[in-house]
Protein backbone atom coordinates (compact mmCIF):
# COMPACT_ATOMS: atom_id res chain seq x y z
CA UNK A 1 0.00 0.00 0.00
CA UNK A 2 1.30 3.35 -0.68
CA UNK A 3 0.36 6.07 2.00
CA UNK A 4 0.58 9.75 1.12
CA UNK A 5 3.87 11.21 3.17
CA UNK A 6 1.60 13.83 4.51
CA UNK A 7 0.09 11.33 6.87
CA UNK A 8 3.97 9.48 7.62
CA UNK A 9 5.09 13.15 8.63
CA UNK A 10 7.67 12.53 5.90
CA UNK A 11 8.69 14.57 3.16
CA UNK A 12 7.61 14.25 -0.35
CA UNK A 13 9.48 15.80 -3.56
CA UNK A 14 7.65 16.65 -6.16
CA UNK A 15 9.06 17.45 -9.84
CA UNK A 16 6.86 19.91 -11.79
CA UNK A 17 8.38 20.03 -14.54
CA UNK A 18 11.10 18.73 -16.41
CA UNK A 19 11.81 19.87 -20.34
CA UNK A 20 14.54 19.56 -22.82
CA UNK A 21 14.49 21.18 -25.53
CA UNK A 22 13.86 19.36 -28.93
CA UNK A 23 17.57 19.51 -30.01
CA UNK A 24 18.77 17.92 -26.70
CA UNK A 25 16.08 15.05 -26.51
CA UNK A 26 16.86 11.48 -26.34
CA UNK A 27 20.31 12.27 -25.38
CA UNK A 28 20.21 10.98 -21.70
CA UNK A 29 19.83 14.85 -20.36
CA UNK A 30 16.14 13.64 -18.68
CA UNK A 31 17.47 10.89 -17.07
CA UNK A 32 20.61 12.83 -15.50
CA UNK A 33 18.20 14.80 -14.41
CA UNK A 34 16.09 12.50 -12.57
CA UNK A 35 18.95 10.86 -11.17
CA UNK A 36 19.96 14.01 -10.00
CA UNK A 37 16.67 14.70 -8.47
CA UNK A 38 16.03 11.00 -6.67
CA UNK A 39 20.10 10.90 -5.68
CA UNK A 40 19.14 13.87 -3.50
CA UNK A 41 15.65 13.26 -2.67
CA UNK A 42 17.48 10.17 -1.23
CA UNK A 43 20.01 11.85 0.33
CA UNK A 44 17.65 14.28 2.17
CA UNK A 45 15.25 11.69 3.74
CA UNK A 46 12.49 11.90 1.43
CA UNK A 47 10.02 9.17 1.20
CA UNK A 48 8.92 9.76 -2.12
CA UNK A 49 9.44 11.58 -5.60
CA UNK A 50 6.23 12.31 -7.82
CA UNK A 51 6.08 13.70 -11.21
CA UNK A 52 2.98 13.96 -13.47
CA UNK A 53 2.98 14.47 -17.43
CA UNK A 54 0.23 14.12 -19.50
CA UNK A 55 -1.33 10.57 -20.34
CA UNK A 56 -0.22 10.55 -24.30
CA UNK A 57 3.71 11.62 -23.82
CA UNK A 58 5.02 7.87 -24.57
CA UNK A 59 8.78 9.22 -24.61
CA UNK A 60 8.52 10.56 -20.89
CA UNK A 61 5.95 8.06 -19.70
CA UNK A 62 8.27 5.16 -20.69
CA UNK A 63 11.63 6.83 -19.22
CA UNK A 64 9.71 7.60 -16.00
CA UNK A 65 8.58 3.98 -15.68
CA UNK A 66 11.94 2.39 -16.89
CA UNK A 67 13.04 4.74 -13.98
CA UNK A 68 10.96 3.04 -11.42
CA UNK A 69 8.14 5.40 -11.14
CA UNK A 70 4.33 3.70 -11.02
CA UNK A 71 1.14 4.88 -11.96
CA UNK A 72 -0.72 6.08 -9.17
CA UNK A 73 -4.51 4.66 -8.74
CA UNK A 74 -6.83 6.22 -6.69
CA UNK A 75 -5.90 9.75 -6.68
CA UNK A 76 -7.61 12.38 -9.66
CA UNK A 77 -5.04 15.61 -10.16
CA UNK A 78 -7.52 18.49 -9.95
CA UNK A 79 -6.69 21.93 -11.34
CA UNK A 80 -8.41 25.65 -11.15
CA UNK A 81 -7.20 27.61 -13.97
CA UNK A 82 -7.20 31.17 -13.67
CA UNK A 83 -7.28 33.56 -16.78
CA UNK A 84 -4.47 35.98 -16.59
CA UNK A 85 -6.77 39.03 -16.23
CA UNK A 86 -9.39 37.69 -13.65
CA UNK A 87 -8.91 37.89 -9.82
CA UNK A 88 -11.31 37.11 -7.42
CA UNK A 89 -13.22 39.91 -5.59
CA UNK A 90 -11.44 41.59 -2.88
CA UNK A 91 -7.97 40.20 -3.87
CA UNK A 92 -5.03 42.63 -3.63
CA UNK A 93 -2.07 40.24 -3.69
CA UNK A 94 -0.08 39.28 -6.43
CA UNK A 95 -0.66 36.37 -8.61
CA UNK A 96 2.85 35.83 -9.09
CA UNK A 97 3.88 35.44 -5.46
CA UNK A 98 3.89 32.32 -3.26
CA UNK A 99 3.48 32.04 0.48
CA UNK A 100 5.78 30.19 2.44
CA UNK A 101 4.45 28.54 5.58
CA UNK A 102 6.46 27.55 8.44
CA UNK A 103 6.04 24.93 11.28
CA UNK A 104 4.43 26.95 14.12
CA UNK A 105 3.78 29.61 11.55
CA UNK A 106 -0.35 30.54 11.58
CA UNK A 107 -1.72 30.02 8.87
CA UNK A 108 -4.26 32.64 7.27
CA UNK A 109 -7.42 31.07 6.30
CA UNK A 110 -6.80 27.15 6.54
CA UNK A 111 -8.65 27.12 10.44
CA UNK A 112 -5.41 25.92 12.09
CA UNK A 113 -3.32 28.63 13.81
CA UNK A 114 -0.45 26.21 12.74
CA UNK A 115 0.58 23.73 10.75
CA UNK A 116 -1.19 20.46 12.24
CA UNK A 117 -2.53 21.64 14.94
CA UNK A 118 -6.47 22.41 14.37
CA UNK A 119 -7.65 25.56 15.93
CA UNK A 120 -9.38 25.36 18.96
CA UNK A 121 -12.95 27.43 19.87
CA UNK A 122 -10.71 29.64 22.38
CA UNK A 123 -8.42 30.60 19.87
CA UNK A 124 -5.41 29.38 21.40
CA UNK A 125 -3.62 26.02 19.43
CA UNK A 126 -4.94 22.91 20.13
CA UNK A 127 -2.27 20.54 21.67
Amino acid sequence: MIMPASLMLGTSWSIRDLYVAPSHRRSGIANALLQHVIHNARAAGAHRVSLQTETDNTPALTLYTDIGFQPVTGLELLNLTFERTRQDPGDTARTDRFHRVSIGEDVPGCGRTRLGAPASRSGTTAS
